[in-house]
């Protein structure tokens, strides 16, 4: 019987990685992981001043419809600010708390809002802290009727009761909340937390912009006046 011989089977010898080669690809990734890292750290303070403006906004949104579905008035008092905000080496400072008044107008007594949220300190020691972060002086709120002193008063339909001249010559009561940490590279980095008269609640972002309405800073108002309806972008 004929056997048909078979071709012998080539075997390719495997190649393995040297160490010249993998010492290269550890490197590289540790170049592209430092940058990342580096990059996010500069995003940091950036991202908690924004989320810290979403709290202040979602803290005034939520006073609003506790006023509407209540039919009580509803406040946020501002307790306190950073007046060291332009020095970058200063401790970080904000603090309000919310409040539901007894009666739908010129309630005689408040008291803290139930949901275990009643007072909001961003501070680094505080219980909802924003590390390089400060609520900027607000000037005076006078506040509507007696003791709503450096407060933001809604009625049971959702306006916002404070008087004429607690409202700036936008039609707005402003809130400005500021990244420390941009403030020590020379740029000016603020949100602006905005409550119309009739209760509805912005959020704006100026970086670059001076918020005392000076020149702009060092690095260009890269998104000066830039809405952040619901968020940032």
């Amino acid at each position: 019987m004929y056997v048909r011989d078979h071709p012998p089977t080539l075997v390719r010898a495997k190649r393995a990685f040297t160490l010249l080669e993998i010492g290269v690809v550890i490197g590289i990734i540790a170049v592209i992981s430092a940058l990342g890292i580096a990059t996010m750290r500069g995003s940091m303070p950036r991202y908690r001043m924004v989320n810290a403006s979403k709290q202040l906004k979602g803290d005034l949104m939520d006073l609003r419809m506790k006023a509407i579905e209540q039919n009580r008035q509803t406040r946020l008092v501002l307790e306190e600010s950073d007046d060291d905000y332009l020095d970058p080496n200063s401790a970080s400072a904000g603090a309000w708390k919310m409040e539901v008044g007894n009666r739908s107008r010129n309630s005689t007594r408040w008291r803290a809002v139930e949901d275990g949220s009643s007072s909001v300190n961003i501070a680094k020691a505080g219980n909802r802290p924003f590390p390089d972060v400060s609520l900027m002086p607000w000037g005076s709120f006078s506040g509507p009727g007696r003791n709503n002193s450096e407060a933001i008063v809604f009625s049971p339909r959702g306006w916002v009761e404070n008087p004429a001249e607690d409202f700036q010559s936008s039609g707005y009561m402003v809130l400005t909340l500021v990244n420390k940490e941009a403030r020590a590279k020379g740029i000016n980095d603020f949100i602006e937390v905005r409550v119309s008269r009739a209760g509805l609640v912005d959020l704006e972002a100026a970086l670059g912009r001076d918020p005392d309405g000076g020149t702009v800073g060092v690095g260009g108002a890269t998104t000066s006046g830039a809405f952040l309806s619901g968020g940032a972008r």
